[in-house]
This record gives C-alpha cells, structure tokens and sequence, in this order.
C-alpha cells in the first residue's frame, strides 16, 4: 500500500514511530498527546494509524482514543512478514534495473565488435583508462604478449590490480613475456603473483610487438613514441580481433611455459633426443586439452597426418597412453605442472 503524503520524506518512518510510541506509552496518552510527541498534525496520525491497522500491526481504531497494539506474538510474526515483503518488492524493483545493465553491457560489447575501426590513444593516462574499461568488458579472455625491457615496478602493481579483478571474475588469461622479464627481481616477483593469482605466463626469446587482444573482438597494440608520448593503436571488430588472437597463438605455442608459481623461472623446454619443435608444439597443445581436430588445423596437416605424429611423439616420450605421455612432459619440464596444467592433462 502506498504510504499517504506527509512530512517525513523516507518510507514508514512517521508510522514506525508511532509504533515505538505505542510499545512505550500507548495506554497513557491520547491522541493529541501523541501528534504532539511525534510532531504530526491530527491529519497525519489518522493516517499512520490506519496503515498500521490496515497491516495487522493495531486493533480496529476507536474514536477519541490511541488504538491498542495485538498480542506481542502476533506482532513479530507480522514484523517478520512485513520485512520479508518488503525485501521481495526491494527485489523485485532491482530486478529490471539489473537487466537492464546487463542489456545495456551486450549492447555495448556489440556495438564494440559489430564494425570494424581503428583509432589511436594519447596518452599514458588515456592509455591506462581505455585498458581499464577494456578489462570490465572483458567476459571470456584477454590475452597479451610484451616485448621490450620489463616495465617499471610501479607500472607493472598497477597492471596486476587490474589484472587481479578481471581474474576473480573468472575471465581466462593467459601472457607472454620476453625471457628477460625474469632476470630483474620486480620481473621475476610480477611473474610469480600473475601466476598466484591463476593467470597463465609463459616466457620467449623473441616477441613481434606489444598486444592486448580481449575476447577476439577488441585489441590494443603500441605504437611508436611520439616525441615522448606514449600512443597506443585501438582496434575493435571481430575479424581484427580474431587475426590478432591467431597470432598470440602462434606466439604461446612457440613459447617456454613458466615453473610452478613461486618459482619464477622457464621450465627446463629441451624435449628428449630427437624431438622437433613441431612435435614439442604437439605436446603442449595435447597438454592444453586440444582436441586432434584443432592441433591439426594450427600445425596446418591432416588429422591422419598428424595421428602418426603423435605416435612419434609417444615412443620419444617412451609413453603407451596419453596419461603417461602427459606425466612425462611434466617430468621433463616440456610443460608447467601448474593448476591449469593439472586440471587439464587428463585430456593428453
């Protein structure tokens, strides 16, 4: 029921306080008396006494008099099923709110991914902000790879804060940096909490250029200073998104994967006598839960082709099953034994 008009602005607070007026002093004062207490003209107490009534909360109103409250046990189970009521309507109003967000989000992510652009951002401020709002878009996976000398310290905090909220989100990531990034102490240190917090890392010799690609559908990569100014180049739609996830690929296969986290360092990659990196590639992608279809499409063969390539694979590994091919890549430092190693090597 809505509450009628008077001068207290939040709802049922004028009627709340008749009630505590009530529970205290109601068979001692009249009507008068308690408009006068409660600052309520006689209009406004009628009226806060028929809500109460109308809510089981207050025996039938009699002239001249305050009405009397209901038995205490009666009351609390009402008070009880008032608060739930209203936490239901609270609810309920918040609901289309909510949907509506969520609406409002696939709009944008759309309207992100539908055309095809391409803009530049000035700018280290700029730059941090359109990565933070790339960061809240992000719903599936954001990969990245980052040549160069490692940022500074400072920098790199600021990243993992970032990083760590799109991770609690359960948005998959996965990074590459360059073999140097672990010879510097603050490296070595963002490496080993970019895997404390569940991302994947893995180290390489050689990196094309700075890339950040979120979802296949929008990417950033860096572009030449300009007279000290950093620029970055956005990039949005679903075809440049999905050539620059081709290419992180390429880059993440050719990569050394990362020791357990709190180490730090490359795992040992050298593979047993004999074995190419194409057959070290197969590995780590059978470790990753590839199904033979996809390894077959990225190694560029046919499935025939590359099932006796895998047969190579299993006799250099000295496995008969994929389990044990699994366990032994572990062993020889060919793949990271981390959680998502674990996880997913019941699919080698």
């Amino acid at each position: 029921m809505t509450r009628p008009a008077g001068r207290h602005d939040d709802p049922m607070v004028g009627e709340i306080r008749l009630l505590r007026l009530l529970l205290t002093e109601g068979e001692t004062i009249g009507p008068e008396t308690a408009a006068r207490i409660l600052g309520m003209t006689e209009r406004e107490l009628r009226s806060a006494i028929a809500v109460l009534h109308e809510r089981g909360l207050l025996l039938k109103p009699q002239d001249g008099r305050l009405p009397r409250l209901v038995s205490p046990e009666a009351m609390l189970g009402r008070l009880i099923e008032l608060q739930r009521s209203w936490h239901e309507q609270a609810a309920a109003a918040l609901g289309p709110m909510l949907s509506a967000l969520d609406a409002l989000g696939e709009s944008a992510a759309r309207t992100a991914a539908g055309d095809s652009q391409a803009c530049t951002v000035h700018g280290q401020e700029q730059i941090t902000k359109v990565l933070q709002d790339a960061a809240y878009r992000a719903r599936e996976e954001i990969v990245s790879l980052h040549p160069g000398a490692p940022l500074p310290a400072d920098v790199l905090e600021d990243s993992r804060l970032r990083n760590q909220r799109v991770l609690d989100r359960g948005v998959r990531m996965r990074s590459v940096y360059l073999k140097s990034m672990v010879r510097v102490p603050h490296g070595q240190a963002h490496v080993r909490a970019m895997q404390k917090a569940g991302a994947e890392v893995r180290l390489a010799v050689v990196l094309p250029f700075r890339l950040i690609v979120v979802d296949r559908s929008l990417a950033f990569t860096s572009l030449r200073d300009r007279e000290g100014e950093a620029v970055a180049l956005r990039l949005r739609g679903p075809e440049l998104g999905d050539l620059l996830h081709q290419i992180f690929e390429f880059c993440w296969l050719s990569a050394e994967p990362v020791g357990r986290a709190g180490s730090g360092l490359p795992s040992r990659a050298e593979g047993p006598p004999g074995m190419s990196e194409r057959e070290l590639a197969i590995v780590r992608m059978l470790f990753e839960g590839r199904k033979d279809e996809s390894i077959a499409r990225a190694l560029g063969v046919s499935v025939r082709t590359l099932r006796r390539l895998m047969t190579d694979v299993m006799r250099k590994l000295g496995a008969e099953t994929r389990f044990q091919a699994g366990a032994q890549a572990v062993r020889l430092g060919l793949v990271a034994a981390s959680a998502t190693g674990e996880a997913s090597r019941d699919a080698f």
